[in-house]
């Protein structure tokens, strides 16, 4: 129970429980190297489906405080829109222990999530 504690200060303390945006892919890699789940969200800030797709991870960031939620702007960051093979925005990929085990494409999952009331 106390190793469990510590773990989850260790987390707040690095930044989970927030969303968080990232500036480049500096940032990013340094992000997956600290923390052992992380969900981020390749957005364009023009994009509407990008934006409720960031008020619902807002609201997730909050109560799983064992994953890192954060936000990157694909058009900072060429190289890895390249490697990761991102076609359409908005993107969710999920990290976990430095390994990427899910690349969710919101295209036509966005239309049913914007119908759905966020919770209060």
């Amino acid at each position: 129970m106390i190793a469990k504690q510590k773990k989850t200060q260790k987390n707040v303390l690095n930044g989970h429980g927030r969303y968080m945006e990232l500036s480049d892919q500096k940032e990013f890699f340094e992000a997956c190297r600290v923390s052992e789940q992380v969900v981020i969200h390749f957005y364009r800030p023009s994009t509407l489906r990008c934006q409720i797709v960031d008020r619902h991870l807002e609201t997730l960031a909050a109560g799983h405080l064992e994953t890192r939620f954060l936000k990157i702007n694909a058009e900072k960051c060429p190289f890895l829109v390249e490697k990761l093979r991102i076609i359409m925005l908005p993107t969710i990929l999920c990290v976990k222990v430095r390994f990427a085990v899910a690349l969710s494409r919101m295209l036509c999952d966005a239309a049913a999530v914007a119908r759905r009331p966020l919770p209060r």
